[in-house]
């Protein structure tokens, strides 16, 4: 009897184990490439932008809707947004309004930006308000660029 019960005691402990492993990874994986719920915006909004700040357009391009990545490559994307002559330094979330399948979220973005045609030699630094447009495609969160 004593046998049959640290059985069942320990496959009871392996079962919690496998769903809290299950449970955990979970978590892990589900930010990064969009998860189902408006909830997952916060994060990959800051995520893309996180992406363009380290001059990696190239991840950030994984967050772009379907059709718009249908329109341009990863390379060429990647390339256009590397090069720019602003230096993007941080970006805080702000807010999001949703309906069922699109937000607008709102962003600030800090950053630098060089004027050597107005005569400004030293780089100036700003921040840019800025709104996006997120949509849900196949249960998966993305950024549309509105160009």
């Amino acid at each position: 009897m004593s046998l049959d019960h640290s059985r069942r005691s320990l496959f009871g402990r392996l079962f919690v184990f496998v769903a809290l492993a299950a449970l955990i990874g979970g978590c892990a994986t589900g930010g990064v490439r969009g998860g189902s719920s408006p909830d997952a915006i916060d994060t990959l909004a800051v995520q893309r932008w996180d992406y363009l700040i380290a001059r990696q357009a190239d991840k950030a391009y994984d967050l772009l809707s379907p059709g718009y990545r249908s329109t341009r490559t990863r390379e060429t994307y990647a390339a256009a947004m590397n090069v720019r002559p602003i230096n993007w330094k941080k970006v805080t979330f702000v807010k999001k309004e949703c309906e069922v399948d699109r937000c607008s979220v709102f962003l600030l973005v800090d950053h630098t930006i060089r004027l050597p045609g107005l005569g400004v030699a030293k780089p100036q630094e700003a921040f840019a308000p800025l709104r996006e447009t997120w949509i849900r495609s196949g249960g998966r969160w993305y950024y549309l660029p509105s160009e």
